[in-house]
């Protein structure tokens, strides 16, 4: 009976994610971290059961993705920590690893302009400056120098992630790699106002966006997955699906 009405409900994995949501929002201007301990993990592990089941064609890469990224918001709810560092890093770090594979899996041969390249190139290094100017804020905070490592390697991973859903965009142009590129911006600025908030300066409406970019991100890779598990009829489906 159970098993049946997820079947046919192709929007529960939503509605949960929207759920997911209203719980930050309540917790975030009225009960606090205590609410949200309770009830937000109960929240994730019904996704990640739903989304496995109802899409368990998937490649293990997507599969890992939304793994480690519910596994980082648990620990971090809870302040999990191995050896010092934070689990919460570990977590997200091997999640937008498999997001970069994705992303890679995806890019298509063709040719790119002199001048997207040079674009493309500029739009690196600038980024890749501003990493260097968060790692030069974080290490006067962060003692552990590990966790300082794995928080550079987090953040060069989503701007790797954000290049190559780029790069798939240019390939392809379809829905589903504007999808993957929205996830990637959601994420990166999701990412980076959450360490910002975390480990220099905290500012509520930093924390309100972060949290509601998040969820976008969710919903974004949602409508990604979901659009692509709708070929399962076509015989290309394992091509698409890594």
């Amino acid at each position: 009976m159970i098993i049946n009405w997820i079947k046919q409900s192709d929007n529960k994995l939503l509605l949960f994610v929207l759920l997911l949501f209203f719980i930050k929002l309540i917790s975030f201007f009225t009960v606090g971290e205590n609410f949200l301990r309770f009830t937000e993990p109960w929240v994730l592990l019904s996704i990640l059961f739903l989304f496995i089941y109802k899409y368990r064609k998937i490649s293990i890469v997507l599969k890992g993705f939304i793994l480690f990224a519910l596994l980082g918001d648990v620990s971090g709810l809870f302040a999990m920590q191995i050896k010092g560092i934070e689990l919460e890093t570990i977590a997200y770090c091997l999640g937008y690893l498999c997001l970069i594979y994705e992303a890679i899996y995806k890019i298509k041969k063709f040719k790119i302009s002199f001048i997207i390249a040079l674009y493309l190139i500029f739009v690196f290094s600038v980024n890749i400056y501003f990493i260097y100017e968060l790692y030069d804020i974080f290490r006067e905070v962060i003692v552990n120098n590990l966790e300082l490592s794995l928080i550079v390697v987090r953040l060069v991973s989503l701007l790797l992630f954000a290049l190559f859903s780029f790069t798939v965009y240019l390939s392809s142009e379809t829905k589903q790699s504007i999808l993957l590129l929205l996830m990637s911006i959601s994420l990166i600025f999701s990412d980076i106002l959450y360490l910002i908030n975390e480990y220099y300066l905290y500012l509520w409406v930093f924390e309100l966006l972060s949290k509601t970019l998040y969820i976008a991100t969710f919903y974004c890779f949602y409508l990604y997955v979901s659009g692509y598990y709708r070929s399962n009829s076509n015989p290309r489906f394992k091509e698409l699906m890594p």
